[in-house]
């Protein structure tokens, strides 16, 4: 008597073993586990694992559409805001130092000083 090719029996070799699961011997096929796949119930189906296929792959959760460059967008941005920070204060720091300059000046001598002091030089021929 010539061996069964793997997972099969009988005097003609066509009766399936079902390793957890039980054959239909009206169709000569598998009627496998909870969590076990066809053809021979050896395998869990997709979506189990484990020895007894009894646990279950937790579903993936939703990711956040991926876009192109997003790290050089950021890094663009918080440097612009930066820089754009930087140039106001410097602008807040250099007007704060006009306003003190002219807080501090002297206001001109009134005309009439000047003129009175400021004469051209004798004529001498």
């Amino acid at each position: 008597i010539a061996a069964c090719p793997p997972h099969m029996t009988g005097m003609l070799c066509d009766w399936p073993v079902c390793e957890n699961g039980k054959v239909e011997s009206s169709t000569r096929e598998c009627i496998c586990n909870d969590g076990f796949a066809l053809p021979h119930c050896t395998n869990c189906v997709s979506t189990r694992w484990g020895a007894n296929c009894d646990k279950e792959y937790s579903r993936p959760r939703a990711s956040l559409p991926t876009v192109p460059y997003l790290p050089e967008v950021l890094v663009f941005i918080i440097i612009s805001i930066v820089f754009i920070a930087l140039a106001s204060m410097v602008r807040q720091f250099c007007k704060r130092g006009n306003d003190r300059d002219e807080q501090e000046r002297m206001p001109p001598p009134a005309y009439e000083v000047i003129a009175k002091f400021d004469q051209p030089p004798p004529y001498v021929p």
